[in-house]
């Protein structure tokens, strides 16, 4: 533990000139006066997505659609992960690389729909799989050997979601119900990245169990929505597939208050009789998520301001700013795509 904090310091020089690389007020100013998508992306291959954009652009002789822009600009953050991760080791190492993984277990849920559901093979999902590198749970080239559940199993077998998907395949049958399959698998790879989040003994570890403590919190409640007033599950059920622990406002017992609404409105009216969820509630689920990430932008930039160099807190903060740059990028582009007026107030970091 004591050698890796000499590795900090490289690491949080080379995140401090990523994070430079993020788009300005300026930036964001000029994109939502840009009269469509192509005078957008015309705008945006001009920043520090270029490469990324030109990497979509290459698909395609066509404007490129908005999900291979998508998953060029994910890819995008995967090389940056990629390129703090090489001054790091140990445990270190393996939380940057869990944070990464998120793009890889998109890659196992693809290919569970794509196999479990032969009738969409050919025209649903068809963007290629991330390429995590040095990251990654496989090899890149082995996803496009997966012609079978069991390859796919096969694939998982030395990694974290062995067991997950075992027992999600056991228990699969005829009903091809993916819900509770692709839940497991996500809950094996929350429970690893909380794992790998305390075994490193950093200086801001405080800072970075409250950062990703709002991540769980907005999963457990869009996952509550969605598995209780989507999919009508009972509580009982809907508490096996959360993430609970680890969540930084949400515990058993606000679970099984909250667990006595009937629709997606009361959920929100009682999630402000909660404590700490005072000044995050709102009449929505869309707006409480909203205030959710601008608190966690908030306290990741405030680990720019107060982080020493012997700290990993930096690299966790920029992976979290960088994605919800790109989160808000494709609301821009959506808009843009649709022709519906730019609203500043859907973003998350230009209020940042």
């Amino acid at each position: 533990m004591f050698f890796s904090f000499f590795e900090y310091p490289a690491a949080t020089t080379r995140t401090r000139s990523l994070k430079a690389r993020l788009l300005q007020p300026a930036d964001w100013q000029a994109l939502g006066t840009a009269t469509n998508l192509s005078a957008a992306l015309a705008y945006l291959g001009t920043t520090g997505y270029q490469a990324a954009l030109g990497a979509a652009a290459s698909q395609t002789p066509a404007l490129p659609s908005l999900r291979t822009i998508e998953h060029a600009l994910h890819h995008a953050l995967i090389g940056d992960m990629i390129n703090i991760s090489r001054f790091v080791h140990g445990a270190a190492f393996n939380l940057l690389a869990g944070l990464a993984q998120r793009y890889e277990l998109v890659n196992v849920t693809t290919q569970l729909r794509r196999l479990s559901q032969p009738e969409r093979r050919e025209n649903h999902l068809l963007t290629a799989p991330y390429q995590l590198g040095m990251l990654a749970l496989t090899s890149a080239a082995a996803w496009s050997s997966c012609n079978s559940l069991n390859d796919l199993g096969r694939l998982l077998e030395k990694t974290y979601l062995r067991d997950e998907f075992r027992l999600g395949l056991a228990s699969f049958g005829d009903s091809h119900d993916l819900l509770r399959f692709e839940s497991a698998l996500d809950a094996a790879y929350l429970r690893e990245l909380l794992a790998r989040l305390d075994a490193v003994h950093d200086t801001r570890q405080q800072q970075l169990c409250s950062i990703i403590g709002t991540v769980l919190d907005e999963l457990t409640l869009t996952g509550m929505v969605r598995f209780r007033f989507t999919h009508g599950l009972e509580a009982a059920a809907v508490y096996a597939l959360l993430p609970l622990h680890g969540c930084g406002r949400l515990g058993e017992r606000q679970f099984w208050e909250l667990a006595k609404a009937r629709s997606e409105d009361e959920l929100c009216t009682a999630l402000q009789t909660l404590p700490g969820w005072q000044s995050l509630a709102c009449a929505t689920l869309r707006d409480v998520v909203l205030h959710l990430r601008r608190t966690r932008q908030a306290a990741c930039r405030s680990v720019f301001l107060r982080a020493t160099p012997l700290s990993i807190a930096p690299a966790v903060a920029y992976f979290f700013i960088k994605e919800q740059e790109i989160m808000d990028l494709i609301c821009v582009l959506q808009m843009k795509r649709f022709g519906i007026p730019f609203a500043p107030e859907r973003l998350v970091r230009m209020a940042a």
